[in-house]
Protein backbone atom coordinates (compact mmCIF):
# COMPACT_ATOMS: atom_id res chain seq x y z
CA UNK A 1 0.00 0.00 0.00
CA UNK A 2 1.90 3.76 -1.16
CA UNK A 3 1.89 6.58 0.15
CA UNK A 4 -1.47 10.12 -0.34
CA UNK A 5 -0.92 13.17 0.02
CA UNK A 6 -4.26 15.03 0.86
CA UNK A 7 -4.41 18.74 1.25
CA UNK A 8 -6.02 19.72 4.22
CA UNK A 9 -6.08 23.57 4.50
CA UNK A 10 -4.80 26.55 2.75
CA UNK A 11 -4.88 30.23 4.17
CA UNK A 12 -3.40 33.32 2.84
CA UNK A 13 -2.38 36.53 4.45
CA UNK A 14 -1.26 39.68 3.20
CA UNK A 15 -2.58 42.15 5.50
CA UNK A 16 -1.09 44.86 6.87
CA UNK A 17 1.88 45.15 9.43
CA UNK A 18 1.57 44.74 13.48
CA UNK A 19 4.22 43.69 16.09
CA UNK A 20 3.09 40.70 15.99
CA UNK A 21 0.47 38.63 13.62
CA UNK A 22 -0.20 34.70 12.63
CA UNK A 23 -2.41 33.97 9.51
CA UNK A 24 -4.94 30.95 10.95
CA UNK A 25 -6.81 28.64 9.29
CA UNK A 26 -8.66 25.39 9.91
CA UNK A 27 -8.30 21.39 9.14
CA UNK A 28 -9.92 18.48 9.85
CA UNK A 29 -6.83 15.77 9.91
CA UNK A 30 -8.17 12.01 9.60
CA UNK A 31 -6.45 11.48 12.59
CA UNK A 32 -5.48 7.97 11.01
CA UNK A 33 -2.12 5.95 12.50
CA UNK A 34 1.18 6.10 10.40
CA UNK A 35 -0.09 9.61 8.98
CA UNK A 36 2.15 12.66 9.16
CA UNK A 37 0.96 16.34 8.54
CA UNK A 38 3.22 18.71 7.33
CA UNK A 39 3.18 22.53 6.74
CA UNK A 40 4.56 24.86 4.30
CA UNK A 41 4.79 28.39 4.52
CA UNK A 42 6.02 30.64 2.11
CA UNK A 43 6.94 34.61 3.76
CA UNK A 44 7.80 38.09 2.38
CA UNK A 45 9.59 39.92 5.13
CA UNK A 46 11.84 42.42 5.87
CA UNK A 47 15.30 41.58 5.27
CA UNK A 48 16.84 40.02 8.13
CA UNK A 49 13.15 38.12 9.01
CA UNK A 50 12.55 35.92 11.82
CA UNK A 51 11.51 32.21 11.30
CA UNK A 52 7.72 31.74 12.12
CA UNK A 53 6.35 29.40 14.53
CA UNK A 54 3.51 26.87 14.11
CA UNK A 55 0.95 26.02 16.89
CA UNK A 56 -2.53 24.62 17.25
CA UNK A 57 -3.92 21.34 15.51
CA UNK A 58 -2.71 18.39 16.13
CA UNK A 59 -3.91 19.16 19.65
CA UNK A 60 -1.55 18.02 22.72
CA UNK A 61 1.58 17.03 20.01
CA UNK A 62 4.22 19.55 18.86
CA UNK A 63 5.21 21.41 15.05
CA UNK A 64 8.89 20.15 14.46
CA UNK A 65 10.66 22.48 11.75
CA UNK A 66 11.67 20.27 9.17
CA UNK A 67 14.05 22.44 6.88
CA UNK A 68 13.80 26.47 6.19
CA UNK A 69 15.44 28.25 3.10
CA UNK A 70 15.73 32.29 3.18
CA UNK A 71 17.40 34.62 0.16
CA UNK A 72 17.05 38.37 -0.48
CA UNK A 73 14.96 39.96 -2.85
CA UNK A 74 16.01 43.72 -2.95
CA UNK A 75 14.63 45.65 -0.15
CA UNK A 76 12.71 41.78 1.26
CA UNK A 77 13.68 38.73 2.04
CA UNK A 78 12.30 35.61 0.88
CA UNK A 79 11.63 32.20 3.12
CA UNK A 80 10.15 28.95 2.74
CA UNK A 81 10.02 26.82 5.84
CA UNK A 82 8.57 23.35 6.75
CA UNK A 83 6.98 21.81 10.21
CA UNK A 84 5.91 18.19 10.57
CA UNK A 85 3.35 16.83 13.72
CA UNK A 86 2.02 13.14 14.33
CA UNK A 87 -1.31 12.63 12.54
CA UNK A 88 -2.33 9.75 15.04
CA UNK A 89 -5.09 11.24 16.90
CA UNK A 90 -5.06 14.39 15.47
CA UNK A 91 -8.86 16.13 15.70
CA UNK A 92 -10.03 19.13 14.02
CA UNK A 93 -8.92 22.52 14.81
CA UNK A 94 -7.27 25.97 14.32
CA UNK A 95 -3.84 26.60 13.52
CA UNK A 96 -1.68 29.68 13.68
CA UNK A 97 1.51 30.47 12.04
CA UNK A 98 3.07 33.42 14.14
CA UNK A 99 6.01 36.12 13.32
CA UNK A 100 7.57 37.51 16.35
CA UNK A 101 7.79 40.73 13.36
CA UNK A 102 6.49 42.65 10.18
CA UNK A 103 5.44 40.64 7.52
CA UNK A 104 4.23 41.36 4.20
CA UNK A 105 2.61 38.14 2.97
CA UNK A 106 2.45 34.72 4.18
CA UNK A 107 0.53 31.48 2.28
CA UNK A 108 0.64 28.15 3.92
CA UNK A 109 -0.59 24.80 2.71
CA UNK A 110 -0.99 21.95 5.22
CA UNK A 111 -1.58 18.55 3.92
CA UNK A 112 -1.20 14.69 5.02
CA UNK A 113 0.62 11.83 4.19
CA UNK A 114 -0.91 8.62 4.98
CA UNK A 115 1.68 5.63 5.53
CA UNK A 116 4.49 7.14 7.15
CA UNK A 117 7.19 6.16 9.58
CA UNK A 118 6.64 8.79 12.39
CA UNK A 119 9.11 7.82 14.61
CA UNK A 120 11.94 7.97 11.76
CA UNK A 121 9.98 10.74 9.43
CA UNK A 122 12.58 12.61 7.79
CA UNK A 123 15.73 10.87 5.89
CA UNK A 124 16.97 13.89 3.67
CA UNK A 125 16.84 17.57 3.15
CA UNK A 126 18.12 19.43 0.20
CA UNK A 127 17.35 23.17 -0.93
CA UNK A 128 18.53 25.90 -2.73
CA UNK A 129 18.23 29.70 -4.42
CA UNK A 130 18.94 32.46 -6.55
CA UNK A 131 19.35 35.41 -4.43
CA UNK A 132 19.42 39.21 -5.92
CA UNK A 133 23.16 39.30 -3.78
CA UNK A 134 25.48 37.06 -3.14
CA UNK A 135 26.57 36.47 -6.79
CA UNK A 136 24.35 33.36 -7.43
CA UNK A 137 21.60 35.68 -8.78
CA UNK A 138 20.36 34.53 -12.56
CA UNK A 139 17.60 34.36 -14.72
CA UNK A 140 15.63 30.94 -15.48
CA UNK A 141 12.69 29.56 -16.54
CA UNK A 142 13.00 26.70 -14.14
CA UNK A 143 15.15 24.57 -11.60
CA UNK A 144 16.14 20.86 -10.42
CA UNK A 145 17.27 19.86 -7.23
CA UNK A 146 18.72 16.37 -6.49
CA UNK A 147 18.34 14.12 -4.02
CA UNK A 148 20.32 10.95 -3.06
CA UNK A 149 19.51 7.87 -3.16
CA UNK A 150 16.26 7.30 -1.45
CA UNK A 151 16.11 5.13 1.99
CA UNK A 152 13.51 2.89 0.03
CA UNK A 153 11.59 2.58 -2.75
CA UNK A 154 7.87 4.00 -1.52
CA UNK A 155 9.52 6.99 0.31
CA UNK A 156 7.42 10.03 -0.27
CA UNK A 157 9.21 13.47 -1.84
CA UNK A 158 7.92 16.85 -1.13
CA UNK A 159 9.17 19.86 -3.06
CA UNK A 160 8.44 23.10 -2.55
CA UNK A 161 9.45 26.57 -4.57
CA UNK A 162 9.14 30.09 -4.27
CA UNK A 163 9.25 31.98 -6.83
CA UNK A 164 9.98 36.34 -7.75
CA UNK A 165 6.72 36.78 -10.25
CA UNK A 166 3.31 36.67 -10.72
CA UNK A 167 0.80 35.53 -13.13
CA UNK A 168 2.74 32.87 -14.25
CA UNK A 169 2.15 29.00 -14.80
CA UNK A 170 4.39 26.38 -12.75
CA UNK A 171 4.58 22.70 -14.56
CA UNK A 172 5.55 19.96 -12.26
CA UNK A 173 8.34 18.01 -13.02
CA UNK A 174 7.40 14.37 -14.64
CA UNK A 175 5.75 11.87 -12.49
CA UNK A 176 5.72 14.62 -10.15
CA UNK A 177 2.11 15.35 -8.81
CA UNK A 178 1.09 19.37 -7.75
CA UNK A 179 -1.38 20.10 -4.79
CA UNK A 180 -0.64 23.70 -4.12
CA UNK A 181 -0.13 27.13 -6.61
CA UNK A 182 -0.74 30.29 -5.67
CA UNK A 183 -0.35 33.72 -7.10
CA UNK A 184 -0.17 36.93 -5.43
CA UNK A 185 0.95 40.83 -7.22
CA UNK A 186 1.96 42.82 -3.57
CA UNK A 187 4.34 42.05 -3.81
CA UNK A 188 4.93 39.73 -6.81
CA UNK A 189 4.90 36.11 -5.73
CA UNK A 190 4.20 32.79 -6.90
CA UNK A 191 4.52 29.48 -4.42
CA UNK A 192 4.46 25.81 -5.67
CA UNK A 193 4.30 22.48 -4.15
CA UNK A 194 4.61 18.91 -5.56
CA UNK A 195 4.96 15.70 -4.41
CA UNK A 196 6.28 12.13 -5.90
CA UNK A 197 7.29 8.60 -4.19
CA UNK A 198 10.75 7.38 -5.35
CA UNK A 199 12.91 9.53 -7.48
CA UNK A 200 16.45 11.13 -6.69
CA UNK A 201 15.22 14.24 -9.27
CA UNK A 202 12.91 17.19 -8.81
CA UNK A 203 12.48 19.29 -11.25
CA UNK A 204 9.84 22.26 -11.58
CA UNK A 205 10.33 24.95 -14.72
CA UNK A 206 7.90 28.07 -15.00
CA UNK A 207 6.24 30.32 -17.90
CA UNK A 208 8.44 33.36 -17.44
CA UNK A 209 12.01 34.51 -16.59
CA UNK A 210 12.67 34.66 -12.40
CA UNK A 211 15.19 36.78 -11.52
CA UNK A 212 15.47 34.90 -7.60
CA UNK A 213 13.43 31.95 -6.58
CA UNK A 214 14.11 29.23 -3.58
CA UNK A 215 13.22 25.95 -3.20
CA UNK A 216 13.19 23.11 -0.11
CA UNK A 217 12.75 19.56 -0.80
CA UNK A 218 12.76 17.13 1.80
CA UNK A 219 12.01 13.21 1.66
CA UNK A 220 9.77 11.39 4.54
CA UNK A 221 10.04 7.80 5.46
CA UNK A 222 7.26 5.42 4.45
CA UNK A 223 6.18 2.99 6.81
CA UNK A 224 5.90 -0.97 5.85
CA UNK A 225 3.22 -2.58 7.17
CA UNK A 226 4.78 -6.10 7.07
CA UNK A 227 7.06 -4.86 9.61
CA UNK A 228 4.39 -4.14 12.20
CA UNK A 229 3.22 -1.32 11.19
CA UNK A 230 -0.79 -0.50 11.26
CA UNK A 231 -1.82 -0.61 7.49
CA UNK A 232 -3.57 2.93 6.48
CA UNK A 233 -6.21 3.16 3.48
CA UNK A 234 -5.37 5.53 1.18
CA UNK A 235 -7.67 8.53 1.33
CA UNK A 236 -8.57 8.51 -2.65
CA UNK A 237 -6.33 6.12 -4.07
CA UNK A 238 -3.49 8.65 -4.70
CA UNK A 239 -5.49 11.25 -5.24
CA UNK A 240 -5.32 15.11 -4.34
CA UNK A 241 -8.59 16.38 -2.12
CA UNK A 242 -8.50 20.03 -1.60
CA UNK A 243 -10.20 20.84 1.46
CA UNK A 244 -11.81 24.10 2.64
CA UNK A 245 -11.07 26.09 -0.14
Amino acid sequence: MSATVTVLETFLDSAGATTTRGPTGTATPSGAANTALIALVWSTHFQGGPLPSMSGTPLGKTWTQISTNAWSNADDERRITAFWADGDGATAGTMTVTYPSNDALTYIEIFEVTEMDTASLIVQEVSDRANNSGGDSGTSNGETLTFAAVGDAENVLILATYINNSGITVTPGSGWTEFAEQTDTGPQTTTHAQWKVNDTTADVSWSSTAVRWGQIGFELAWKDPAAGGVAVQDVLGGGIVPFGR
